[in-house]
């Protein structure tokens, strides 16, 4: 496999939030990018709209990131949430554009982007339950949800091993269409129209100490994410 890191076409916000993320001042329980990635799609098209003051910690894996400025604080989590806001923007235009991980010979690892959209559905699990028990609708959690393990590292669904690499090489091609059907669904039965959050169109070129956080808390900076600072 090539560096777990590789993906290609990436622009440089994302490189920056990669590397970071890699970083020994991210917390160790960070996500890296490509659960981030199903993670920040499975908030933005749940059947709730769940602030960044809540679903930010997760991303950290309770921890606090250390930036070595206020700027660097504010590229990393304006980042976030212009990611956010594209995978907002793909979905209602039906051009979803996951970030996998990819090996050598081009092969596309989705496993890690499933778990992140599986926290994602963690943070709401009621919420979730009229998909999960859709008769009809239920099928669309299948590509994502077959990915992702239980406690003791075994498929979620019961597959076996063959079962597992089958799906693993499907799954990449299944999910962008699972991800529009998801939100479709959410659209005709909670009228869910998701916003895209404003923080991330933040111009200004530094973030003072007590400027609203750009994770979009609506908390201080210096209350915030702030507290990272190194």
């Amino acid at each position: 496999m090539s560096n777990p890191h590789d993906i290609p076409g990436m622009d440089a916000g994302l490189e920056a939030l990669d590397t970071f993320l890699a970083s020994d001042d991210a917390p160790p329980e960070a996500m890296m990018l490509s659960d981030l990635d199903g993670f920040l799609t499975g908030i933005a098209i749940g059947p709730e709209l769940i602030m960044p003051s809540e679903w930010m910690p997760v991303v950290w894996g309770g921890g606090e990131p250390i930036f070595a400025d206020s700027t660097q604080a504010q590229a990393i989590l304006g980042t976030i949430m212009k990611r956010y806001n594209e995978i907002l923007v793909q979905v209602e235009d039906g051009l979803i554009d996951p970030i996998f991980w990819t090996m050598a010979d081009g092969t596309l690892i989705a496993a890690d982007w499933a778990e992140g959209f599986l926290l994602a559905i963690g943070i709401r699990p009621r919420a979730w339950e009229p998909l999960l028990k859709s008769k009809r609708h239920a099928h669309l959690l299948l590509p994502i949800l077959g990915l992702c393990g239980d406690e003791t590292g075994q498929s979620a669904l019961g597959l076996d091993a063959e079962g597992e690499e089958e799906l693993a090489s499907q799954a990449p091609d299944l999910i962008p269409a699972c991800v529009e059907e998801i939100a479709r669904f959410w659209r005709a039965r909670n009228g869910r129209q998701p916003a895209p959050f404003q923080a991330a169109a933040r111009t200004s070129p530094k973030v003072g100490r007590n400027d609203p956080c750009p994770c979009g808390s609506g908390r201080k900076f210096k209350k915030c994410c702030g507290n990272g600072l190194g």
